[in-house]
């Protein structure tokens, strides 16, 4: 699946499923930045949040719920 941004790492995260996604992004998109990645998330749950019916939060795993949560912290953190 491709992204709004153009990302597709689909072959590679199938064929790697224990490799962690932010390398294969990194070693795979030019450009990449956690930034960007958590930028195009919040607009993908703006698009289809828990009013819609379509995807969101509760779509996600209960780990990835875990990693965003951490990450969120961790960008509070250093804007604090």
């Amino acid at each position: 699946m491709t992204s709004k941004l153009g990302w597709d790492v689909t072959t590679t995260g199938a064929a790697q499923p224990k490799r962690p996604i932010v390398d294969i992004f990194t070693k795979e998109i030019t450009g990449f930045s956690n930034y960007k990645l958590a930028k195009a998330f919040l607009a993908w749950l703006t698009d289809h949040g828990p009013r819609t019916t379509d995807h969101g939060w509760n779509d996600l795993t209960s780990d990835e719920q875990q990693s965003w949560t951490k990450l969120f912290a961790a960008i509070n953190k250093g804007l604090a």
